[in-house]
């Protein structure tokens, strides 16, 4: 094994993109023998960075989540080699957590779903009487839609309500999701949209069933909500629940 250490400066460093904290050990050997460090995740979805001096070129590495409180897809860790500053080679990349951790040399090291994202569901606040609501999606994130569901209430105003979903994924480009009715005043109606792959006509009490396009992919900065025809001042939405894949990309 060369040795460099009085001659070049050599660091590892960690570059980690996740939307929950955690701290990771960063464990390995060189001819010096073993050395630990410790590396804290950011729950922004943003990249953040460690760097870690080291003696000598590493024989190995490993990176694992040392409370084994991720989950896939919540943590992207990729480890470099730096000389004086400057990346040499970058080691190893991929997700980190309870079940995977990241080791070079290279060893087979698969994904409990293989390609999968973070799993998750976001919870919309209700907006305000009158108002409709709105998800944005967080710089550093993409996120694959797989359904979703609400509650919407109409006032006693009497109106035809139609109650959209507006789906911006990049800038200017809108898909719109409508039921094939309206809602009139005074009544309730609890909406599922999801990839039925067919317009759902059964309908029971207050439940609806709306189809939504496959592979629906939204951005940063990219929007769903709510888009209503002829929305009175009294008509409430609430129990707004957007079942997604949560993948990163790269911080706009």
């Amino acid at each position: 094994m060369l040795r460099f250490g009085k001659t070049t400066k050599l660091e590892l460093r960690v570059d980690m993109q996740a939307d929950a904290a955690a701290v990771l050990n960063v464990r390995g050997i060189t001819r010096e023998g073993q050395f630990t460090y410790k590396a804290t995740t950011a729950n922004t979805s943003l990249i953040t960075q460690a760097t870690f001096g080291v003696p000598d070129i590493p024989i190995y590495i490993t990176v694992e989540d040392s409370a084994r409180v991720l989950s896939q897809g919540s943590a992207f860790v990729s480890v470099s080699l730096l000389a004086n500053g400057e990346v040499v080679q970058q080691l190893v990349s991929g997700y980190i957590y309870g079940q995977k951790a990241l080791s070079w040399p290279n060893t087979q090291q698969v994904d409990l779903r293989t390609g999968g994202g973070k799993l998750t569901t976001i919870s919309v606040a209700n907006p305000a009487a009158g108002d409709e609501w709105l998800a944005t999606v967080p710089n550093g994130e993409i996120w694959l839609v797989h359904s979703l569901r609400f509650n919407f209430l109409t006032s006693a105003v009497a109106a035809n309500r139609l109650a959209m979903v507006s789906i911006v994924p990049v800038t200017a480009e809108t898909i719109r999701i409508f039921p094939s009715g309206f809602q009139v005043a005074n009544n309730e109606y609890d909406f599922t949209v999801a990839e039925f792959g067919y317009v759902p006509a059964e309908t029971f009490d207050i439940f609806r069933n709306l189809p939504m396009p496959n592979n629906v992919i939204i951005g940063p900065g990219g929007t769903i909500g709510s888009a209503t025809d002829t929305i009175d001042a009294g008509d409430a939405y609430q129990g707004i629940k957007i079942s997604i894949e949560k993948f990163f990309t790269t911080p706009i």
